[in-house]
């Protein structure tokens, strides 16, 4: 009977370890070169135009009440000969205009020098928010000066730091 505990045991913990250990897949933005991690497939991404022309990929997926988004816009060659300092003043303010969309009441602040590990060109900024649902929502923007992808979380509780890590790290160019 105790060996039977004691399996029973191991059992509840392994199926409990694996329930927790979201996997991600890459699913590519439509028919375009740039991909995103997922723990699941996003479908096809919305393809709308920004009132000064951009093309703006708009895609996600909720899975345990939790939304993983991207957002993708195709800034083409508007930031090519811009230095990181520039870029990274475009990147905050599209951040601002989506804090209002997503209705943030609350900021932490920007982190902005980021670094990317698939793509060392790429420079990124982040932030958390909590909107007027209680939800929080974890952002990371990266841009290579052609496109600019914003990945988030949103949730009234945020999956592990692993877990989000693995997600808004996982834009690929």
């Amino acid at each position: 009977m105790k060996n039977a505990s004691l399996f029973l045991l191991l059992l509840f913990l392994c199926f409990n370890i694996k329930a927790q250990n979201v996997q991600f897949e890459s699913y590519p933005v439509n028919e375009t070169s740039y991909s995103a991690l997922f723990p699941d497939d996003p479908g096809a991404f919305e393809v709308e135009t920004s009132e000064d022309g951009l093309r703006v990929y708009v895609g996600g997926i909720i899975v345990q009440d939790i939304e993983y988004g991207l957002i993708m816009v195709a800034i083409e060659d508007a930031f090519v000969e811009a230095d990181n300092e520039a870029v990274t003043g475009m990147m905050t303010s599209y951040l601002d205009y989506l804090r209002n969309t997503f209705e943030a009441i609350e900021s932490k602040g920007y982190n902005t020098g980021l670094k990317s590990d698939s793509y060392p060109a790429a420079i990124g900024v982040s932030d958390e928010w909590k909107d007027t649902e209680d939800n929080k929502i974890v952002i990371n923007a990266w841009c290579n000066k052609h496109i600019l992808a914003v990945l988030y979380i949103s949730a009234p509780n945020l999956p592990d730091n692993a877990t989000q890590k693995k997600f808004l790290n996982g834009f690929r160019f």
